[in-house]
């Protein structure tokens, strides 16, 4: 199987799963860089929800802005697609029902590796305490244990071209 195929397996489980969670409207999501998972078939299987993508702002802080149509997103920093401030309206923190997190590998207590930065741990600490937080990637990224800092945010679910799994996360503080 390809990585296309993958990402539509993907897709296909988290639509699933939205279509089990009406109150889940505003899905913050990601455009794929190479290598994770392209996630933009769920604009057209999920279309009566609304998708927001993250951008790069100065002092490596990300805004989630509402995105319509994945072609209006514009190549910015790092090459990564990004929303057009003059176009795609910010949402705050607290209106996010669900985030969808990239990483470079994924642990069972939750732990999830970034790309550095801290960019997704910053915008998680603001979110309801509610909200799920899934963690996106394939199969092979998915590892025993991960080193965990003090600032990494769990994720509550893993999703993958097999199925989304909620995660066991230890109580905060141990």
């Amino acid at each position: 199987a390809s990585a296309a195929a993958w990402s539509g397996g993907i897709s296909a489980f988290l639509s699933a799963w939205l279509e089990q969670h009406p109150e889940v409207l505003r899905v913050a999501m990601f455009a794929a860089l190479p290598g994770e998972p392209d996630l933009r078939s769920l604009h057209q299987l999920r279309s009566e929800r609304e998708f927001l993508y993250p951008l790069v702002l100065p002092g490596n802080q990300l805004s989630f802005h509402l995105v319509g149509d994945p072609e209006t997103l514009r190549s910015g920093q790092f090459g990564i697609q990004e929303p057009d401030l003059q176009t795609h309206p910010p949402v705050r923190p607290e209106e996010i029902d669900v985030v969808l997190c990239p990483g470079l590998a994924f642990a069972a207590d939750g732990t999830r590796l970034g790309r550095g930065g801290g960019f997704y741990d910053r915008v998680l600490e603001q979110l309801r305490a509610d909200v799920p937080r899934i963690g996106v990637g394939f199969a092979l990224q998915w590892v025993p244990s991960l080193p965990r800092e003090a600032h990494d945010v769990s994720m509550t679910h893993f999703v993958n071209e097999n199925g989304l799994l909620p995660l066991r996360i230890p109580p905060a503080g141990s």
